[in-house]
């Protein structure tokens, strides 16, 4: 009898770690680093439940926070979006109002409260690992960045587990090496870029 219930405690145990193990995710995180903002990213998630994508697409390297937006192109800018409403439970918190150009690589991520989807990489393939960064001119104040907040928005995708997506806003969080750090030239243009992005974005308000 004490094996029964030993060999029973056993396999709920190990049901409990196999579906803990099913569940994946996707983090974003901003932080400054040397006179910049680099926003980086990596993980997996399964697409179960989400239904057939459409694609759009955003300038490489642009990163978008919104009240109600999260968005971060890597070296494409290609997405495929996934229209979720109903499926998707988000708990969203405003990082700021900002979109910032700045020099991307990898694939892209993102995601929307209102008119809710979540977007992936063109063509991804559930399961598949996939990262990013993205580097601007700049600081947390300079571009209107929210210190502290976290959005996150999470799905079930049945056998695959439970899938979150994870936006962070942390001024110091430590920027893996492998993020990219343009040449100053570079920096340059896009510092330029954002500036005359800015002045757009002041004049339309006047309006």
């Amino acid at each position: 009898m004490r094996m029964k219930l030993y060999l029973s405690a056993l396999l709920a145990a190990f049901s409990g770690y196999t579906a803990t193990q099913c569940n994946a995710a996707i983090t974003l995180t901003m932080a400054e680093n040397a006179g910049t903002v680099v926003t980086f990213w990596s993980g997996s998630v399964n697409t179960g439940g989400l239904g057939t994508p459409t694609t759009f697409s955003q300038a490489p390297g642009l990163v978008r926070g919104q009240f109600n937006l999260w968005t971060a192109a890597g070296e494409t800018g290609l997405y495929d979006s996934y229209f979720v409403p109903g499926i998707v439970t988000f708990n969203f918190n405003a990082p700021g109002g900002f979109a910032i150009p700045g020099v991307g690589t990898g694939d892209s991520v993102g995601m929307q409260e209102n008119a809710p989807f979540i977007s992936l990489p063109r063509n991804y393939v559930s399961d598949t690992p996939i990262s990013g960064s993205s580097t601007a001119v700049g600081t947390f104040a300079s571009l209107g960045i929210i210190d502290g907040v976290t959005s996150t928005a999470t799905w079930d995708a049945g056998a695959a587990g439970i899938q979150t997506i994870t936006f962070v806003t942390d001024i110091d969080a430590p920027v893996p090496p492998t993020s990219v750090v343009p040449e100053p030239s570079t920096l340059a243009v896009w510092s330029l870029l954002a500036l005359a992005f800015g002045g757009l974005s002041i004049n339309r308000r006047r309006k």
